[in-house]
């Protein structure tokens, strides 16, 4: 197989949802990020986005040609919700190993802030969301299936909630120190992503519950439904050495896995524990991982399970403080590891999605020396 290199990675600020990109169409954020990761790149053979919750059309398609790219490049669009940006990138990882191409953009944009109201023929009442499941296996909502993961493993309010203080103080200490003006565009450097604030302990004690009285899952505790993109520039190794250009990281895997829908939160566990395995690699040689945070209660679950060192996780903070725009988040997470192991002596990074109907989605990454 080809060898594949990660040579740029690029996102867009993250909004809240009603918030600064709120009047902005995805297919323009997506074409803002594009637009400036295409430059100086030799002949692109396609652009493969993540989209969730957007109007269809194949946004993929319509953002490069609102980016200025030549028409002649095709458009692939990937819903498999918020794995969506990362199964963009191995996708366009597996091309080029295949030999389909040589220079790919990959990643996610998501606008749920403009997310369209759908309805059933024939019916009046608006659908509340996709189904994602089977009614009989079960299908139950994102918060009420992360709600079933803390009574499985009876990961009680309070450890979600010092979970999640961790990750706002990380992330508000990256923002102070300019971390994540690197991963921003040119047009978007200097604004500030929006769910990044000082959180206090008390604060999140007393933020109530979403999913009844004796819940544990609160507004605080799990992300915020966000806007923005990502995308990142794969290449083949004989394209880079054409083009003269070095590669940071190489692509080493990927896995997709299924898990119970009813209990999505736990989703990325297979998709980590195959790629280890079929790389011969244990969880302690990975020194950093993005691992989106849909909820705390997922990264406390997953990372009992998995034996993860919270150490090397969300080292910057991750979706509980800076957002979760669903379709971009995967490719958030590997433009995030991008320039965290530039800047640290990390060799392997991983980034790591669950999503909704239990699929998870993990890629393995190594530093070129």
């Amino acid at each position: 197989m080809n060898e594949v290199y990660i040579v740029k990675a690029k996102r867009s600020v993250i909004g809240k949802i009603g918030g600064i990109l709120s009047t902005v169409p995805p297919e323009k954020v997506a074409a803002t990020v594009l637009a400036e990761v295409a430059e100086d790149l030799p002949a692109i053979d396609g652009v493969i986005l993540g989209n969730a919750v957007g109007e269809g059309g194949n946004l993929a398609r319509h953002s490069l040609l609102e980016a200025g790219l030549d028409q002649r490049i095709s458009g692939l669009t990937v819903d498999s919700q918020c794995a969506s940006g990362l199964d963009a990138i191995l996708t366009a990882a597996r091309f080029i190993q295949a030999g389909a191409g040589d220079c790919y953009l990959a990643g996610g944009v998501e606008s749920t802030s403009l997310e369209p109201t759908r309805f059933r023929a024939g019916e009046q009442l608006a659908l509340k969301r996709a189904a994602f499941a089977p009614a009989q296996i079960g299908d139950p909502d994102m918060a009420q299936s992360a709600e079933q993961v803390a009574s499985r493993f009876a990961i009680s309010k309070v450890r979600q909630d010092q979970y999640a203080y961790e990750c706002y103080r990380r992330s508000y200490q990256a923002h102070l120190h300019g971390q994540f003006e690197e991963e921003k565009i040119r047009a978007h450097q200097g604004i500030k992503d929006e769910g990044i604030r000082q959180m206090t302990e008390r604060l999140l004690e007393r933020v109530p519950p979403i999913t009844g009285t004796n819940g544990t899952i609160t507004a605080a505790n799990s992300c915020e439904k966000s806007d923005g993109a990502a995308v990142i520039v794969l290449m083949s190794k004989k394209a880079c050495i054409a083009a003269g250009i070095t590669p940071w990281l190489t692509f080493v895997d990927g896995v997709r896995a299924g898990f119970d829908p009813n209990y999505a939160s736990l989703s990325p566990l297979h998709a980590v524990e195959t790629l280890l395995k079929r790389q011969s690699l244990s969880i302690t040689a990975i020194d950093r991982i993005e691992f989106n945070e849909a909820y705390a209660v997922q990264l406390i679950a997953c990372a009992e399970q998995l034996q993860l060192d919270l150490a090397r996780v969300n080292v910057s903070g991750g979706a509980l403080a800076l957002g979760h725009p669903y379709g971009a988040s995967g490719a958030i997470n590997v433009c995030r590891l991008f320039y965290e192991m530039q800047r640290s002596d990390a060799r392997y990074g991983m980034a790591v999605i669950g999503a909704a109907g239990g699929v998870g989605c993990a890629a393995l990454f190594k530093k070129v020396i």
